[in-house]
């Protein structure tokens, strides 16, 4: 068993980068498995939200003590910068979240697969065309 060091699982618990995978490299094929794949990674979204938000309540609770019980307002800054920066954090994981699962932008990309269905009703249409302009 490979053993990470401590940077690299603190870099993995906050940020979930390195669970997807680029869906703009290769082929529409490529494409396609990526986009899939992520997809399917998309079910870990909301424990990266749910660590940001305890992470963010936690680190805003140290500011309010900092700044009430110490009088510190100096220090209780250094807590409160960080707390609202995991607002921001969480509402882009919630949008990234929101668009793999319900699928938002397949059509937009290009990336919607075509069934048989489709491409028979898409060549019946076009024979249908060339039909009617020889007649």
């Amino acid at each position: 068993m490979q053993y990470l060091p401590f940077r690299a699982l603190l870099y993995r618990y906050l940020f979930y980068g390195w669970l997807f995978r680029d869906a703009g490299r290769g082929n529409r094929l490529e494409q396609a498995a990526a986009l899939r794949y992520n997809r399917e990674q998309a079910h870990w979204l909301p424990t990266y939200m749910r660590r940001w938000l305890v992470l963010g309540a936690l680190l805003f609770c140290v500011a309010a003590f900092c700044e009430t019980v110490l009088n510190s307002p100096h220090v209780s800054a250094l807590f409160y910068v960080p707390s609202m920066l995991s607002m921001p954090i969480n509402f882009v994981t919630a949008v990234c979240w929101y668009g793999l699962v319900s699928k938002w932008g397949d059509s937009v990309s290009g990336l919607r697969p075509q069934t048989m269905l489709g491409k028979r009703s898409w060549l019946k249409r076009r024979s249908q065309a060339r039909d009617d302009e020889a007649r």
